[in-house]
């Protein structure tokens, strides 16, 4: 982990962004091992924790153990920050994924307010009140070529959250009802032909995105759909997001498209079509159990495929694709990296294991043992775990343990 962070001032870091959904419990005990062998305060820094990994059975299959088991290691970390450091965002709550495997704008917002229900009942019967920490949760969304229908989206989602919030969970903090979104451009909008087209495309998402009041924007690359991005397509997509923000005026007032009568009732539809979906997924158990069901899964592949099938019937036009095509060849720029790392990444591990204390972290392991399996927050075993050595592998292989492994419609141990 020092490796990871060397030659960066951990006390100078306003805000880090972890990207680990399905390890963000042992991605907090890391960062807190690492402050405290440096002397860092943890209180002194921001931390946001995407954390929730519901939306991997639906959506990547990143998971390494079972819903249940992921949903309670989530919960810890909730209920950790909570008590500890108030300042960490310890849930980021992922729509991104879900549109980028096909969903619509609807099922983008319903799905991981399903989820966000369900961490917001656990935390009811921890004994914590939703102002205790869900001001810190953000919110992580996608967007479509549709400009309007995104705009709606986010205005949708806004009104619907600080409802949900207020009037079903009794939020009296203004910064609850609040959601704070992250926006990330779809990759999946992207062409590998005529490349330079997704400069047009990333930025009509962001012009919707800011129309609908997001407050954290990070735009794709234009060559993102064929390669890793090089400084120069980087810099494009900064400098966009940057012309949308000083240039255009659009920030100079809140919900600069009320009042719209088309957008308006594109915002109603989609707050009505959202509110079915938890009403139906509620009917099933909950997020957990509608994620067990395949119910996510079925609902997304569907309409994927039905998004598909209009691109190949031209019903949906996608320039460069399937229509105004151009013979054209895409230059790859070469991949920079260490053929080598694989290696030595192996060889590093393996020296760890031998300069290491192996009984203490056997130990260690057998204390995260015992309270993965008993109802203690698990967050302080997984600290003194890390701190141990014991590697992430080793520790995953304690929850799979405990939890079981997950395939579609079935739990092994």
């Amino acid at each position: 982990m020092e490796k990871l962070f060397e030659g960066i001032p951990l006390n100078s870091v306003s805000m880090f962004i972890c990207v680990a959904m399905s390890t963000g419990p042992i991605i907090l005990a890391l960062f807190l091992a690492l402050a405290e062998k440096t002397g860092i305060d943890p209180k002194k820094f921001g931390l946001i924790l995407t954390n929730e990994s519901l939306m991997e059975f639906a959506c990547r299959g990143t998971q390494f153990t079972t819903p249940d088991g992921h949903f309670r290691l989530s919960a810890d970390v909730v209920e950790y920050c909570a008590k500890n450091y108030p300042n960490f965002s310890p849930l980021q709550i992922c729509g991104y994924h879900a549109r980028e495997a096909g969903c619509t704008a609807i099922q983008e917002l319903a799905f991981p307010l399903a989820n966000c229900i369900a961490y917001v009942q656990e935390m009811g019967k921890r004994g914590l009140s939703i102002d205790d920490y869900a001001s810190g949760f953000t919110w992580l969304f996608s967007a479509s070529l549709d400009l309007f229908e995104e705009v709606a989206k986010f205005r949708a989602f806004r009104k619907i959250w600080a409802s949900l919030a207020k009037n079903r969970f009794g939020a009296k903090n203004p910064k609850t009802m609040q959601a704070r979104i992250v926006f990330y451009s779809g990759g999946s909008n992207l062409t590998r032909h005529q490349p330079y087209i997704n400069i047009a495309r990333t930025t009509i998402q962001g012009l919707a995105a800011a129309l609908g009041g997001i407050q954290i924007m990070h735009l794709s690359s234009y060559d993102e759909a064929y390669q890793t991005p090089t400084q120069e397509s980087g810099t494009i997509a900064v400098r966009i997001q940057q012309i949308l923000g000083h240039e255009t005026g659009i920030t100079k007032t809140i919900d600069p498209l009320a009042g719209s009568y088309y957008v308006e009732t594109l915002t109603k539809q989609i707050e009505k079509g959202v509110y079915e979906y938890l009403e139906k997924i509620e009917k099933m158990g909950g997020a957990i159990k509608a994620i067990e069901q395949g119910f996510y899964q079925s609902e997304i592949a569907e309409q994927a495929y039905r998004y598909n099938k209009e691109m190949e019937t031209k019903e949906r036009i996608k320039v460069g694709l399937n229509e105004f095509l151009m013979d054209q060849d895409v230059k790859v720029a070469p991949l920079k990296y260490d053929p080598d790392a694989e290696k030595k990444a192996i060889e590093a591990v393996k020296q760890l294991r031998k300069a290491r204390d192996n009984s203490k972290v056997a130990q260690a392991l057998e204390n995260c043992r015992r309270t993965l399996k008993g109802t203690e927050n698990a967050i302080p075993s997984l600290i003194e775990a890390v701190k141990a050595y014991a590697t992430v592998g080793e520790i995953g292989s304690v929850m799979r343990e405990v939890y079981g492994t997950y395939e579609e419609g079935k739990v092994r141990f």
